[in-house]
């Protein structure tokens, strides 16, 4: 079932995919929609299918990761294989099968590579890399402990506080100025 779960779900994108190409470049855009989701039905349902049979052949419960690669990369060349047998014939059967099996197996060795097992250590490990990034004495960034990062910060509210301080004094001696301004008009003679 999660073949033709697989499979229905690249066929549901195919569709979607071939509608958008067929409105822009076919005259029959159901038509081209339709078999473009059966081929991605198709090649789906197929690299899903013999990866799946591949990993069961090797009757673990948790595949290695140069299993998985070289079960992604079998499924892929098969599947390359087929759909170029199926829309141009025997010609150029063997390079389709290299091109989408290595594409397939690097695509699945670099998601292999993209998820560590333990995920803890991988965390751990980032941390480490981090403060030893941070604390090389080419880099731009510095790692505080708590006390030097609650310095900074007191020291960055007292500057505030500071130049606060100084705008309401300049807003005051402005207002003072326009006062006097104000009253030396008005305590002179009336205008005629």
């Amino acid at each position: 079932m999660e073949v033709l779960s697989v499979g229905s779900g690249t066929g549901v994108a195919g569709l979607m995919v071939g509608s958008v190409y067929g409105i822009l470049r076919s005259q029959r855009p159901v038509l081209f929609a339709s078999v473009y989701g059966l081929q991605c039905f198709a090649a789906g349902t197929v690299f899903w299918g013999s990866r799946s049979t591949a990993l069961w052949g090797w009757a673990t419960e948790h595949p290695t990761s140069t299993q998985k690669v070289l079960a992604t990369t079998q499924a892929g060349a098969l599947t390359g294989g087929l759909l170029n047998l199926v829309q141009r014939g025997r010609r150029h059967i063997i390079i389709s099968m290299l091109t989408t099996g290595f594409l397939a197996g690097s695509i699945q060795g670099l998601s292999n590579f993209s998820q560590p097992l333990k995920l803890g250590t991988a965390l751990q490990d980032t941390k480490s890399k981090f403060r030893s990034i941070a604390s090389s004495q080419w880099s731009p960034v510095k790692s505080l402990s708590d006390e030097e990062y609650v310095s900074v910060i007191k020291e960055r509210i007292l500057k505030l506080d500071v130049e606060i301080a100084l705008v309401e004094d300049s807003i005051k001696d402005y207002q003072g100025k326009v006062a006097s301004n104000d009253s030396s008009t008005h305590s002179g003679s009336p205008p005629e």
